[in-house]
């Protein structure tokens, strides 16, 4: 899990899913978005850049990012 810049939204990985998903408006009442990234894998890691446009998830069985 990863906090974007904006200290307002989060990005968590689900591992079993293998999916990246939103978590919007943690100041007030949380909501998660219904967009969802598939990604590798076993996800194990996410990073974001430091504008927050960009996400980077670490797949341990693929061995990719």
């Amino acid at each position: 899990m990863v906090v974007s810049p904006d200290n307002d939204s989060a990005y968590v990985v689900l591992r079993k899913a293998q999916q990246l998903v939103k978590i919007t408006n943690l100041k007030t009442s949380p909501v998660l978005s219904p967009t969802r990234a598939t990604v590798g894998s076993e996800p194990t890691g996410v990073a974001l850049i430091p504008s927050g446009k960009k996400a980077w998830v670490t797949n341990w069985v693929d061995g990719t990012v």
